[in-house]
């Protein structure tokens, strides 16, 4: 949700919190409590919407970090089994390519540590039968082929997660939308009608219609309910 977002919900929330205080008022005919309730309803929908989102976005974020750990935990020892027997047989060649500082290893992208441990392994398992004396055993071997799959994985599903928070944002576009038509086209309309017998619930009704942006307050423009239901407005 981005921040515009975000001052927008907190307004919609106060608006919602001042109608269910003032029931009366709010109910007072079918048509207001037919669009309060739609209005409630959007609500609702905004904050499951939202807590899906950053569940999703949460569990990728942990998947991913823990992947990438148990990866680094064994390609160091993998790489430095290589790089002692390339050492030992003189392989100045081999010595280059598994020759990497393992600092290195945290500070690389995912895509660039996924490629480095594949490189890694296409060499551990082309020298296999040598490496069990450096520490490589073929158990070792196979289990740091497991985690490069597994990284391998939790990548695309992080990307997977990135698309679907791009989607999940572009629904919350539109519920955001769908509330601000139904407050400026119908519900602030109808409160004209109880302006007379409820003054105050009108004037409060407005004020909380204000969205505060960094202690700035931006009033809505409710007349213009073309802009308001834009979803580029939300």
């Amino acid at each position: 949700m981005t921040k515009r977002q975000n001052n927008k919900r907190t307004m919609f929330e106060s608006v919602l919190s001042l109608i269910e205080t003032n029931n009366t008022s709010a109910s007072s005919f079918p048509g207001i409590t037919e669009s309060v309730g739609t209005f409630r309803d959007l609500m609702q929908e905004i904050h499951n919407k939202t807590v899906v989102v950053q569940q999703v976005a949460v569990g990728k974020a942990i998947a991913k970090q823990e992947a990438r750990e148990a990866l680094i935990a064994l390609l160091v020892p993998v790489q430095a089994g290589l790089f002692a027997y390339a050492r030992k047989q003189g392989d100045g060649g081999l010595k280059a390519k598994v020759g990497t500082q393992p600092s290195r290893f945290r500070g690389m992208r995912a895509t660039v540590l996924g490629s480095a441990a594949e490189g890694i392994l296409k060499l551990a398992k082309e020298n296999a039968e040598n490496l069990a004396i450096h520490g490589v055993t073929a158990e070792t071997l196979a289990s740091f082929e497991g985690t490069v799959e597994a990284f391998t994985q939790a990548i695309g599903e992080r990307e997977a997660s990135v698309a679907a928070r791009v989607a999940g944002r572009a629904g919350l576009r539109d519920l955001f939308a769908e509330i601000e038509a139904v407050l400026g086209q119908e519900v602030d309309r109808y409160l004209e009608f109880i302006r007379q017998n409820d003054p105050d619930f009108y004037a409060s009704y407005f004020e909380a219609r204000v969205v505060k942006n960094m202690g700035i307050r931006h009033k809505e423009t409710l007349s213009l309910v073309a802009e308001q239901s834009s979803p580029k407005a939300a």
